[in-house]
């Protein structure tokens, strides 16, 4: 009997685990139009992220030091280079859908990024 009892808990247990769960975004979405992108060290994490386009990118700098947030498209400025201090974070809008560069001009060439907006 206790045998089936733990059985059963078990399988509920593993039910509930599976029901709403949420699908695993490439960026922490806050359930509306903010995709929270964390500056670790010198790296955006995570460097690749999909969204929808009319969403937000929220970049929140956990590093100790000072980032560059810069966005172009086509060689074009989307959203131009935008210091954000330790501890500070910047909001940027993706209107269109498409694929951007994300850029910290200061830690270059290592610290780059993509974007992509459906």
């Amino acid at each position: 009997m206790k045998l089936y009892a733990l059985f059963v808990m078990s399988i509920m247990v593993l039910a509930l685990g599976c029901v709403n769960t949420p699908p695993v975004n490439n960026g922490s979405n806050n359930g509306g139009n903010i995709v929270e992108v964390d500056i670790e060290g010198f790296e955006f994490v995570p460097s690749s992220i999909t969204l929808e386009a009319g969403q937000t990118l929220r970049f929140v700098n956990n590093s100790g030091f000072a980032h560059d947030i810069h966005v172009k498209q086509n060689g074009q400025d989307v959203f131009p280079k935008t210091q954000v201090n330790a501890g500070s974070s910047v909001d940027v809008p993706i209107i269109n859908s498409g694929t951007y560069e994300l850029i910290c001009d200061r830690h270059l060439p290592g610290m780059i990024g993509t974007i992509t907006a459906t």
